[in-house]
């Protein structure tokens, strides 16, 4: 190989020359895809691991299966907790649903009796109004008739 093509004066030419920094980049860019392709070829290809290389030993697989029964057996009691839980909360709120909805009646009931007093009350003040109109009246007219002199002697 001649050293003038790959020595340091040949990059010292290239850098001066026109288009050569694009044909730079580019081959760097080239050789980079090249490795990502041969790095992908490689990993595609390569054979599975075995449970040594894997860091799981045959030992432990019995306590991490172990371990995973302990852990679904916590979930499990979790979520039984947390069923008690929202059925607790279910009939908290169905609670107070129905005593919103008893004091709902309750209400109602009342504002009817309510209404209903106030309703006889006016009867009675109106008809105590009227029988103090109608006295009122015959006594202006038994003023008026002894004014006029038809009084009645009994």
């Amino acid at each position: 190989m001649n050293k003038w093509l790959f020595g340091t004066r040949h990059l010292r030419l290239c850098y001066r020359k026109p288009g050569v920094e694009r044909e730079r980049s580019a081959m760097a860019v080239g050789i980079f895809r090249m490795c990502l392709v041969l790095m992908a070829v490689v990993s595609v290809n390569q054979p599975l691991f075995t449970s040594e290389e894997n860091g799981i030993v045959p030992e432990n697989r019995e306590e991490i299966i172990q371990r995973m029964k302990e852990r679904e057996v916590n979930l499990q009691f979790h979520q039984w907790r947390l069923e008690q839980e929202i059925a607790a909360q279910e009939a908290r709120q169905e609670a107070l649903e129905r005593s919103a909805l008893e004091l709902e009646r309750k209400i109602r009931r009342y504002m009817w009796k309510m209404l209903s007093l106030v309703i006889f009350a006016l009867m009675k003040l109106c008809r105590q109004h009227l029988q103090e109109v109608i006295c009122q009246h015959s006594r202006e007219e038994e003023t008026d008739m002894e004014v006029l002199g038809k009084h009645k002697k009994e």
